[in-house]
């Protein structure tokens, strides 16, 4: 997603990229897939971080809309940006 800037991998919170990024390159996995891993943890941090506000309204608009919730599809996701809930 590059038009939604809030839900780019390149406008992650700073602790998410972190997170995201060693486990991009850590991960055991065949040459040409992690060259493709390496791309990808390069594209994200080259981008501006932002401190994830806008990502968490957004995300809990959706949640609400889709009567989901992030911290039960995605735990480890909602963590890492401080997701608290589509009702917060």
């Amino acid at each position: 997603m590059h038009d939604a800037y809030f839900f780019s991998i390149s406008s992650l919170p700073e602790r998410a990229k972190h997170v995201i990024t060693k486990r991009l390159l850590t991960t055991q996995l065949p040459t040409r897939v992690k060259e493709e891993f390496a791309r990808v943890a390069d594209f994200m941090n080259r981008g501006v971080s932002l401190d994830g506000e806008q990502l968490r309204r957004e995300v809990g608009n959706l949640d609400r809309r889709r009567e989901q919730d992030l911290r039960t599809v995605q735990p480890e996701f909602a963590n890492l940006i401080d997701y608290a809930g589509p009702h917060a």
